[in-house]
């Protein structure tokens, strides 16, 4: 029982893991940074994130702060995040990650769900 327990926490952590995952620095108005681990996808030249509800912690920051750094292959960029919190931006963002991460997205939908998640649009940031 054991060994299934880590076997399947193994395959939890390398489908969350294993994909592209960019780190997602928020912003307090005192100055703090909270930085936080994401999945991230492109469409049409846009990129997209996903808060998988609408509680998560780094997506009622960018409510308030909607100006964040996202560090992606090393490189960091600051963006202007634009929820959409409707129907049709959670199809358009579970669309976008099972087209990207497919299997890893299939398992980590399974475990956790995401049927309240919400579509973030990052927008290059103006004056950066």
């Amino acid at each position: 029982m054991v060994a299934v327990v880590v076997l399947l926490g193994a395959i939890t952590l390398a489908a969350l893991e294993i994909p592209e995952v960019v780190v997602v620095r928020t912003f307090d108005p005192e100055g703090g940074v909270e930085e936080t681990r994401v999945w991230i996808a492109d469409a049409q030249g846009t990129v997209w994130l996903e808060a998988n509800n609408p509680e998560t912690t780094w997506y009622l920051r960018t409510l308030e702060h909607p100006r964040i750094e996202v560090v992606r292959g090393g490189q960091r960029v600051n963006y202007e995040t634009v929820a959409d919190p409707t129907p049709a931006g959670h199809l358009r963002i579970r669309r976008l990650m099972s087209a990207k991460y497919g299997l890893a997205d299939w398992w980590v939908g399974l475990l956790f769900g995401n049927p309240r998640s919400v579509a973030v649009r990052l927008d290059p940031a103006r004056n950066p």
